[in-house]
Formats: structure tokens, C-alpha cells, sequence
């Protein structure tokens, strides 16, 4: 990225209050992330407001900031010492997102859109590990996955970039379909529909049309690549203007679909079935299914996220060996089915990142598969966003902790105790589930009762911070 100022001006239909010569090369949210040649945008945010920062970004190397709020006095006069741009915007977020949707018109590159309820981040995480193989590839970087985050990403595209793979999130309507507009995605993956977000949508046939928004997007040309086994989105596949291909395990519609599943103590293998719908598009399909595919994760629900990377990287045209190679060196976010060392000799499996019921429950299954005769340990904390449902969906997961045979239950906060309220209710003894007030008694009763060779599952919702729970068990 090198841009001049007044490009940059243009391109947010903003107003010059200072100028600068100095060329545009990256761009930040972050004043303490300003380097030579970024562009600041000034946002207010719920708990900083940007404007506050201006000086401490031209100071770190930031040669101009995009602005909702007009600096005035000593200020004005200190950044224009400092040859420091300045651009009004009536709104600086909105702004970023015409700079970026700018920016992708600008680039000759493939952008792969990746959403669900549950394991967007591994798939996105999978897609792209696949895709390196054989592209230039840039993806979505930790939680980049909003209005301001996907923007960014965007905006991280250089010109030697041939795919980026974006993660989008939302809460409600019409989000998905606007970071659409400015990624311009030629595939879109949507991983499953779940119970995350339900508060604000109230049923899982709204969340699916939320999340569908990514579908419509797609151009003509391009691509759907969904979840075949999830009912919620095979009753919109017929209002899909652009080609679908469906993936899975369970539904033998399925045109990319997993077989010969092997739980290895290190992982999974597969081996993968193609339709004559898919034989026809990608014509390297020849002997797919002598093919052995790997992915280092646990759990059936990492076999479908490895079944979207997998068929997305069937449509860009790859061979079963550089997949097979890509899923294989996969690389993950973190608090994603991490697996540590815990303090005592026993396996802590981090997957502490967020949580919602069928993500739970994915967990467990994971777990299950994974530890074999050890000793299974469920820590978790609650649920959030859940409103009207968060007592069902809390006793979901507590049914589940009972199906999947866990020995040990530790729970943290009022929503935790709602998950072992149920596990209790269920017949779970109570010299085996633990109810804690906060995340520092559960890690005192954590290290009370654990075991060596004990594999430990620690989740909850982002708000919960159950991460603090590993990192005070983990080595």
C-alpha cells in the first residue's frame, strides 16, 4: 500500500484540515501500533476514544489520521508542526470501511468469506494452512472478524496477495451483508448454524438468514460451500443464486463428504469423497479417494471444518496432495483446541476462546475421543448472548457433560453453575462437581483434585476469561 493523502481523502469522501506529502503505507486503531507511514484512524470506542491519541501516533511514526472530532488549539498547531494530516469524516469506523472496500477494488485478488455459529476461526484457520500451499495467502488475524476488523484485514492486502481469507462475525442482520460489500467475497463458507447471537435474534432460522447474507453476496460464478449436514441451511439453498457445494460426514447428498474416519492419539485421519457435481468443476479429482487426509485436532466437528478447507481448496483448483500437505501443518489460533502440559503431568486442552452450546458440546465430544481411558475434566465457564435461552441451552450442555462421560466437573460464575445445576440434576454426583465463584477458586479446586494423565477441557464465553484458568495450569 503506498497512497497519497488526497486519494485517501477522496476515497472516504472526507475533508483535508491538514495536508501532508508524506505517502500512506499501512494503516492502524492503535496509536501505540502507529509505524512509519500509517494512517491513524481516531475511533471512539466504548472504553478509549481515539482523539485522545493523535499526538502519540504522529509521535510513533503515524503521518496522518482520519478524524470524527476536530482537534483544536495547541493541538492543531502541534501536528501541523509534526507535518501531520489530518482528514474530518462525519463518522471515522464508516470511513475505514469505504477505505478498504477502495482499497479491495484496487486489488486483483480472490477474497474466501468464512462464517458460522461455531469453528469459523479453525476453518478459517484450516483454509488458509490448505491455500498456502498453493497461493500467496493472507487471512483474518485474531478476533479482526467485524466492522472494524474485517476492514482492517482488508486493508492489509498487498499486491503480491492472490487470496485472503476473512472471517466474519455478526450479531444481527444486514452486518454479514455489509462487510460483503466492501470484501467482495468469491467463496463464501458458512460453517453451521448455532445458539451464539440468539438473544439479539431470537431462533436459529433467523441466525441462519443472518448468516446466509454471506450466500448472497456471492457472485454468480462463485461459490457457497456449506455445512450439508446442518438442516438449518439446507432449507435456504434453494434461494442461492450462485453454484453451492455441500459438505459432511452424516448426509450422503453431501458432494465433498468424509469417510474411513480414524481418532489417532494425535489427531484424526479421513479419507474424502467427491460427487460427479464436483468431478466436473474441478477436474484434478482423478483418484481423490486413495488419498489420506490428517488434521492435529480432536473431535468430529474439526472433521467438518477440515471438509470446508478441503472442498474450498478443490474450487481454487488445488491437488489432493497439496491439501493434504496444507491440512497436515496447520497452524492454530490460540485458545482454539490448544493442548499443554499442565503443571501436574496432566493434558490441558485450551479451547478457552468463546463459547456457545453446540461449540460446547463439540469440546466434549473432542475430548472424549481424545482421552481415551483417562480420566475426562470439564472446567467451564458460562455462557453470554444467550437471553431467553440461557437456561436451556445451559442444561444442553450439562446433559452433554453426562453423555460424554466426563468424571470431573468444575464450573465457574452464576451461568457456570447452571451447567453443573443440570449435570446434577441428571444424576452426576456431587463429590464430582465443583461449583466456584470466580476463575481463581476453580484453579484452587482444579489443583485440589486433578491427577497426572488427567485430560482437562477448559471453555466459556470471551467475557468469562476461562483463559486465565490455563494459564495459571498450564506449564
Amino acid at each position: 500500500m503506498l497512497y497519497s493523502l488526497s486519494d485517501i481523502c477522496d476515497a472516504v469522501a472526507g475533508k483535508t484540515l491538514l495536508n501532508s506529502e508524506t505517502g500512506v503505507k499501512s494503516v492502524c486503531i492503535d496509536s501505540r501500533l502507529a509505524s512509519d507511514g500509517a494512517l491513524f484512524f481516531a475511533i471512539n470506542g466504548e472504553r478509549v476514544d481515539g482523539h485522545d491519541y493523535l499526538l502519540s501516533a504522529a509521535e510513533n511514526g503515524a503521518v496522518a489520521a482520519v478524524v470524527s472530532k476536530e482537534p483544536e488549539g495547541q493541538l492543531l498547531d502541534k501536528l501541523k508542526d509534526l507535518n501531520f494530516g489530518v482528514i474530518m469524516v462525519e463518522d471515522s469506523v464508516k470511513a475505514l470501511s469505504k477505505l478498504s472496500a477502495w482499497h479491495r477494488s484496487n486489488l486483483d485478488v480472490k477474497v474466501v468469506g468464512v462464517t458460522g455459529s461455531a469453528g469459523k476461526t479453525t476453518t478459517k484457520d484450516m483454509t488458509t494452512s490448505v491455500l498456502r500451499k498453493g497461493f500467496d495467502v493472507i487471512s483474518t488475524r485474531g478476533n479482526y472478524n467485524n466492522e472494524i476488523g474485517v476492514p482492517l484485514t482488508l486493508l492489509s492486502i498487498e499486491e503480491h496477495h492472490q487470496v485472503a481469507v476473512v472471517e466474519m462475525a455478526m450479531r444481527g442482520f444486514g452486518q454479514i451483508k455489509e462487510l460483503c460489500e466492501y470484501a467482495k467475497p468469491v467463496i463464501g463458507v458458512i460453517t453451521n448454524i448455532g445458539d451464539s447471537h440468539i438473544e439479539f435474534l431470537k431462533s436459529r432460522q433467523n441466525i441462519a438468514k443472518a448468516k446466509w447474507e454471506l450466500v448472497e453476496a456471492i457472485p454468480i460464478q462463485g461459490y457457497a460451500v456449506l455445512n450439508g449436514d446442518d438442516e438449518n441451511l439446507l432449507s435456504l439453498i434453494g434461494s442461492a443464486n450462485c453454484q453451492v457445494v455441500l459438505y459432511g460426514i452424516e448426509n450422503l447428498e453431501n458432494d465433498v463428504r468424509a469417510t474411513d474416519i480414524v481418532q489417532k492419539p494425535d489427531g484424526t485421519s479421513f479419507r474424502v469423497y467427491v460427487s460427479d457435481k464436483v468431478r466436473a468443476i474441478c477436474p484434478q479429482t482423478e483418484g481423490f479417494e486413495s488419498c489420506e487426509f490428517f488434521v492435529p485436532l480432536p473431535g468430529r466437528h474439526n472433521i467438518l471444518n477440515a471438509l470446508a478447507s478441503v472442498t474450498t481448496g478443490l474450487l481454487m483448483g488445488m491437488d489432493r496432495e497439496l491439501i493434504a500437505e496444507g491440512l497436515f501443518d496447520l497452524v492454530r489460533s490460540p485458545m482454539r483446541m490448544s493442548f499443554i502440559e499442565g503443571r501436574g503431568g496432566y493434558t490441558v486442552i485450551d479451547d478457552s476462546y468463546n463459547a456457545n452450546p453446540p461449540a460446547m458440546k463439540c469440546a466434549l465430544d473432542a475430548m472424549k475421543d481424545f482421552s481415551g481411558e483417562r480420566r475426562k475434566v470439564a472446567i467451564f465457564g458460562g455462557m453470554v448472548d444467550l437471553g431467553d435461552y440461557s437456561n436451556e441451552g445451559h442444561r444442553k450442555v450439562g446433559e452433554h457433560v453426562i453423555s460424554t462421560g466426563v468424571d470431573l466437573l468444575i464450573t465457574t460464575g452464576e451461568l457456570g453453575s447452571k451447567i453443573a445445576d443440570a449435570a446434577l440434576d441428571l444424576g452426576m454426583g456431587c463429590d464430582r462437581v465443583f461449583r466456584c465463584r470466580d476463575n481463581d477458586e476453580a484453579v484452587q479446586t482444579a489443583m485440589d483434585v486433578l491427577l497426572p494423565e488427567d485430560v482437562v477441557l477448559i471453555k466459556g464465553s470471551r467475557a468469562i476469561r476461562t483463559d486465565e484458568i490455563v494459564t495459571k495450569l498450564a506449564r
